[in-house]
């Protein structure tokens, strides 16, 4: 069954991102805007329906953790949307899936996790081969053909596997919607912020169809 659940996030992710990909018109801070007022709507109603006490900001105990897992969360998804719109496709998936790596190395640094050196092994295999892809296809660039789109989808990488590691260090005490709940109120504050201060225009009904069906594909 896990093997079915991994399986369907990874069609649902496919979607979220082909729908982003089809909005092309509006900003990657509307494509987070969206995703953040989908995830809270679909949050709060998780709360109301559920006949558990639990609190909706979660246990005193990890609301530290539950702070840092929305931060980290928040400029992951900001930096993934943002690549997605500023590089080619490819690139922008090859670059993202770095976040296993992150989570990997930052759990050995940050939670002690047991790493074994086979493990680092294909880390480098993992950057090198994603700096070969970029560098093939960018080689008139410097920096071996990174530019600074491509800094920010690895920066949004790593933000997305310390927020694993948080998830995974309080999966026990938290109900899922709770995690998502701090993810949703950090994206909804960044992105408003920034739409405030750049003032683009009113998304189209086809973007914000687009967008919306992004956000449950992403929640999905």
């Amino acid at each position: 069954m896990p093997i079915f659940y991994m399986i369907l996030s990874g069609l649902f992710s496919a979607l979220m991102r082909i729908m982003v990909r089809l909005a092309e018109n509006v900003s990657f801070l509307a494509s987070t805007f969206f995703r953040s007022m989908i995830v809270l709507l679909i949050c709060f109603s998780a709360f109301k329906a559920s006949k558990e006490d639990f609190k909706i900001l979660g246990q005193k105990k990890n609301f530290t953790r539950l702070l840092f897992r929305g931060l980290f969360g928040a400029l992951g998804l900001c930096g993934f949307y943002y690549s997605l719109l500023a590089l080619p496709y490819t690139e922008a998936i090859t670059l993202q899936y770095l976040s296993p790596v992150f989570t990997m190395l930052f759990g050995y640094m940050l939670f002690n996790q047991k790493v074994r050196w086979f493990h680092f092994a294909a880390a480098w295999v993992c950057f090198s081969g994603a700096s070969i892809l970029i560098a093939a296809q960018h080689q008139h660039n410097s920096f071996g053909g990174f530019n600074i789109d491509h800094l920010v989808a690895i920066a949004a990488a790593a933000c997305a596997g310390i927020a694993y590691n948080i998830i995974a260090s309080i999966k026990k005490d938290e109900p899922s919607w709770v995690v998502m709940n701090y993810l949703g109120l950090f994206t909804l504050v960044i992105s408003t912020a920034g739409l405030v201060g750049t003032q683009p225009g009113i998304p189209s009904m086809y973007d914000s169809l687009m967008l919306s069906l992004s956000g449950l594909a992403a929640f999905l």
